[in-house]
C-alpha cells in the first residue's frame, strides 16, 4: 500500500474528528494499494451509522487534502442501507486502515 502511516494516522483523526462516532469502517481502495504505481489520488471508503450530510463530506475532504497534500475521493455507505454496484465493488476491494494502522 502507499500510503505512510503517518498518512494512515492522519486519515483515521480526521474521519474521526469530522464524523465523529458514526464511523464503522475506513477503507483504502483503488490505486494506493498498487505498489508498482505511481501518483493518483487517494479512493478512501467510509461506512457509517447515519447519512453524511453534504457539506460535512466536502469538509472532511477538504481537511483529507489538506492533511495528506493529495487529492481524495471519498464514498460513503450508510450501514443500514443497500449497497449499489461502486460501493459494493469499493467495500470489497478495499483494505481497513485501522488493521494498517
Amino acid at each position: 500500500m502507499r500510503l505512510s502511516t503517518e498518512q494512515i494516522n492522519a486519515i483515521l483523526n480526521s474521519v474521526t474528528q469530522v464524523l465523529g462516532d458514526a464511523v464503522l469502517f475506513v477503507g483504502v481502495y483503488g490505486s494506493r494499494l498498487d505498489d508498482e504505481r505511481r501518483g493518483g489520488d487517494v479512493d478512501l471508503y467510509l461506512e457509517t451509522t447515519r447519512p453524511v450530510p453534504l457539506l460535512r463530506k466536502a469538509a472532511l475532504v477538504l481537511e483529507l487534502e489538506k492533511q495528506l497534500g493529495l487529492p481524495v475521493d471519498l464514498l460513503v455507505h450508510v450501514a443500514s442501507t443497500a449497497y449499489t454496484p461502486f460501493q459494493l465493488i469499493a467495500r470489497k476491494n478495499s483494505m481497513c486502515l485501522k488493521e494498517a494502522a
